[in-house]
C-alpha cells in the first residue's frame, strides 16, 4: 500500500440533538509513488448525512491550524497551484471533508481533522439511551494499523455505561474501556 494509518484514535461524541461531533488523529505513513503527495481526505455516501460543519483541520507536524476553504474540489487545482495548509468541504457525488498539506515525496505525517455531521441516519438521543449506528471505517479506505478508540458520551448522570460496538458489550468507565 502507498498509504498507511499507522495509528487512528478516533473520539465521537453524540450530542443532544442528534449530532455527531468527530475528532479523528491519525498518523499516515507515506511511500514514495513517484509523485507528490499533498492532500487527505473522508467521504460519505449520499444519504449517510445531510450535512458536515465546524470543519478543522491541526497538522501536529508544523503545529499549525488549517483555513477552511468551502465547497471546491481539489481535482479543480493541478499540484503546482494548489492553496496547502486549507482544508475544504464539497457535496458532488457523497461528502467529502479534506484538506491540503505542503507536498511531499514519502514520510510519516500526524493531523487531527476535527468535523461535525448532521442528520446521521442512524442516531436517536432518549431520555436514557442514546443510539448510534455508524461506520467510523468506510470501505475501501487506506489500510489502519491500529484504531485506538472510539468514545464519549453527553450523559454525565452515572459513571459507567453500558456501551455496545457490533453487538459486543464494551465495558465503559471515565475514558477505560475493555471487552
Amino acid at each position: 500500500e502507498d498509504v498507511v494509518a499507522e495509528q487512528v484514535h478516533v473520539n465521537a461524541v453524540l450530542l443532544e440533538n442528534g449530532d455527531l461531533r468527530i475528532e479523528e488523529t491519525a498518523t499516515f505513513t507515506y511511500k514514495d509513488r513517484g509523485r507528490d503527495w499533498w492532500n487527505f481526505y473522508r467521504t460519505f455516501r449520499s444519504g449517510e448525512i445531510a450535512n458536515i460543519s465546524d470543519i478543522s483541520v491541526f497538522d501536529h507536524d508544523y503545529e499549525q491550524v488549517y483555513d477552511f476553504t468551502n465547497n471546491y474540489s481539489p481535482s479543480n487545482w493541478p499540484d503546482s497551484s494548489t492553496p496547502f495548509n486549507t482544508c475544504y468541504l464539497v457535496n458532488d457525488y457523497g461528502w467529502e471533508v479534506g484538506f491540503n498539506f505542503p507536498a511531499m515525496v514519502k514520510g510519516q505525517r500526524t493531523f487531527t481533522l476535527r468535523y461535525t455531521l448532521s442528520g446521521v441516519r442512524q442516531s436517536e438521543k432518549y431520555s436514557d439511551v442514546d443510539v448510534l449506528y455508524f461506520k467510523f471505517v468506510q470501505e475501501n479506505t487506506y489500510p489502519i494499523q491500529s484504531l485506538i478508540q472510539i468514545s464519549e458520551h453527553t450523559r454525565q448522570e452515572a459513571n459507567s455505561y453500558d456501551v455496545f460496538c457490533w453487538n459486543k458489550k464494551i465495558n465503559y468507565t471515565t475514558n477505560n474501556y475493555t471487552t
